[in-house]
């Protein structure tokens, strides 16, 4: 969810980070409640997925420097 994404982001900064219920921002469009992307064809080809977090890691790791 964002709101793991975003308390990742900031986990070690002294930052409260509160969930906001996707309902108090109103969509003209519909969004599905539930949708993620399929990785079998990556995957398939023998390319190394990463989980969200350490690729996060290393990304605010490259950042800082």
């Amino acid at each position: 969810s964002w709101y793991e994404f975003a308390t990742e982001i900031l986990k070690n900064k002294n930052v409260e980070v509160a969930p906001v219920d996707s309902s108090a921002y109103p969509a003209k469009a519909y969004r599905p409640r539930h949708s993620v992307m399929s990785l079998k064809k990556a995957e398939d080809t023998g390319f190394e997925i990463v989980d969200w977090q350490t690729a996060l890691g290393e990304f605010m790791e490259e950042i800082e420097e």
